[in-house]
């Protein structure tokens, strides 16, 4: 059993928390969104980046309730190991990132700070950023990470829930041929998913999507998603 917390400590230790927090940084400045790294006890591991006024004035005065929704927020995201975009109470949108290391959640990357449609309730200072974005934005996030990170990571489990034993077994065929991420799309392919749904799961794009079920089917000799799905079963079987 990995332990997230001691993964994470190694890795900090290797890459330097100057470097993560300048990266972070940076991030946040680009896309105009408030930014920090979590433990997967829900804790700051970095110094908030872009820190919103809003959100630290409505902690300072509802912090029960907002540990709270932040508790519940990170226990989904342990659970189902996927990204998701939150809105909460007051109407400011965050989303929690999973970074996976062997198949267990190392650390979240928390972003926040923004809403996704004008509201009159909150200050102009905020920005607006649409949810085509911010998916975008986790796209990035997510990529970033899968490379820079853990990138002998066996993370297929980002998608798969644990009652779907099956479809899991089935990838163990194909696992050393392709990437965690041409993983998730496969497991997409195996449970019946359109492109556009595979897309919205792991929070990429369709055209992103299309690409990776043309590496995928190169790299497996296959012609079409059928042939993969055959593929995977025929070979599960045996």
């Amino acid at each position: 059993m990995v332990n997230p917390v001691n993964v994470f400590q190694r890795w900090i230790k290797v890459t330097g928390k100057e470097k993560l927090q300048s990266f972070q940084d940076a991030f946040a400045r680009a896309f105009e969104i408030s930014l920090c790294i979590w433990s997967v006890k829900g804790k700051p591991l970095t110094i908030w980046s872009n820190s919103s006024l809003h959100c630290h004035f409505i902690k300072e005065h509802y912090e029960a309730r907002c540990e709270q929704e932040h508790d519940n927020a990170v226990t989904y995201i342990l659970k189902t190991r996927r990204p998701k975009l939150f809105t909460c109470y007051t109407g400011i949108s965050y989303f929690l990132c999973p970074i996976c290391y062997q198949n267990e959640v190392v650390c979240l990357v928390y972003g926040s700070g923004f809403t996704l449609s004008s509201n009159k309730m909150l200050s102009s200072n905020i920005p607006v950023i649409t949810e085509r974005k911010i998916r975008d934005i986790i796209e990035l996030i997510t990529g970033v990470f899968d490379i820079v990170t853990f990138d002998q990571s066996d993370s297929t489990g980002n998608l798969l829930d644990d009652n779907n034993v099956f479809v899991r077994d089935e990838l163990k065929c194909i696992q050393d041929k392709l990437s965690n991420r041409e993983l998730e799309v496969a497991w997409g392919i195996l449970t019946g998913l359109s492109n556009k749904a595979i897309a919205d799961q792991l929070y990429i794009s369709e055209k992103t999507v299309k690409t990776h079920i043309s590496n995928i089917l190169s790299k497996m000799g296959l012609k079409d998603r059928t042939q993969l799905i055959i593929y995977c079963r025929e070979n599960y079987r045996s």
